[in-house]
C-alpha cells in the first residue's frame, strides 16, 4: 500500500496531522523519528482507514516551537500557510 501525504500542523501546542482519507487527527512524535523534512507515521497505520502515512514537516519547526511556546498552550497553533512573522504577530495579541 503506498502511503498518503498530509502536513503536520500545531494544535494546542500538539503537533498533529490528519488523514487525508478519513480525517483522523494523529499525534506525531518529534525527534528521531523525523528524516529531513519527512516523518512517517511509527504508530502504525492509521486509526480510521488504515493507510500508512507520510507526514511534511516546515524546515522550521523548532523556530515554531520556540515562538509557540512563549503563549498559553490553548494559544499554541500553527498551519503550514503560517509564517514565522505571522506567529510573531499572533504573540503581540496573545502575550
Amino acid at each position: 500500500m503506498i502511503a498518503l501525504n498530509t502536513e503536520a500542523h500545531v494544535n494546542q501546542g500538539r503537533w498533529l496531522a490528519v488523514c487525508p482519507v478519513c480525517s483522523v487527527g494523529l499525534h506525531l512524535a518529534r525527534g528521531p523519528r523525523t528524516v529531513g523534512r519527512r516523518f512517517v507515521y511509527q504508530g502504525g497505520p492509521c486509526f480510521g482507514c488504515q493507510y500508512p502515512l507520510t507526514v511534511g514537516w516546515p524546515d522550521h519547526a523548532d523556530l515554531i516551537d520556540e515562538t509557540l511556546r512563549r503563549r498559553l498552550p490553548i494559544n499554541r497553533n500553527w498551519s503550514p500557510n503560517e509564517t514565522i512573522e505571522q506567529l510573531e504577530a499572533e504573540n503581540g495579541v496573545w502575550l
